[in-house]
């Protein structure tokens, strides 16, 4: 369409809101059928990297200043990228949702003995305690958009990969969650690519 199509501003709200009920289905279907975890080998900072790349045009992310320290050494681990990915995109979308504009959003990755720490860090407008400790319920949210299935989803790959994600939040200060994955799986030193154990 031309720009000065009279049209044009109701199909850009049309593909908006294709695009919200796209993500809302997909949260749903992967919450309430989440598909078994398939492991494989790769760099966790790529995997950031990417996912800022991707995100880069989010409107969400329109005046944040968001800043990823990776590890000083590559950080690889074997899980399941997709779930890994889909669980980073989140942490990013929802610190950048609490913040303001002009705000700040970081990333940092630490290589720890046994696993890998992601934290994700804002100085939004931060959860009181009574918020904070409904966040990774199913189905709670503050956003009038939401799914309320971010943080769950969030929760469940971390814990179906051994590990773990915390939450601290402050209001008015921002909020920090840190995520630890183990860089293999438990009882797992060899994985092929479709998940099976080569290491028994």
């Amino acid at each position: 369409m031309s720009p000065d199509d009279p049209h044009r501003t109701v199909v850009a709200e049309i593909q908006d809101q294709i695009s919200r009920l796209d993500a809302t289905v997909k949260d749903l279907l992967q919450y309430a059928r989440p598909a078994p975890s398939r492991f494989q080998d790769f760099q966790f900072e790529e995997i950031v990297s990417r996912v800022l790349t991707v995100l880069r045009e989010e409107p969400a992310l329109v005046g944040i200043n968001v800043k990823f320290s990776p590890s000083a050494e590559p950080t690889t681990l074997c899980a399941d990228e997709g779930q890994i990915e889909h669980m980073v995109i989140n942490l990013i979308l929802n610190a950048a949702q609490a913040s303001r504009r002009g705000g700040n959003v970081r990333l940092n990755i630490t290589r720890l003995s046994d696993r890998a720490r992601l934290t994700v860090e804002d100085d939004g407008q931060g959860m009181s305690q009574d918020v904070l400790d409904q966040a990774m319920q199913p189905f709670f949210t503050t956003k009038a958009k939401g799914t309320g299935l971010g943080l769950s989803i969030c929760k469940r790959t971390a814990e179906s990969h051994g590990g773990r994600i915390d939450v601290t939040s402050r209001v008015g200060q921002g909020t920090s969650v840190i995520v630890e994955i183990p860089y293999r799986p438990t009882g797992q030193r060899n994985a092929n690519h479709d998940g099976t154990n080569t290491n028994r």
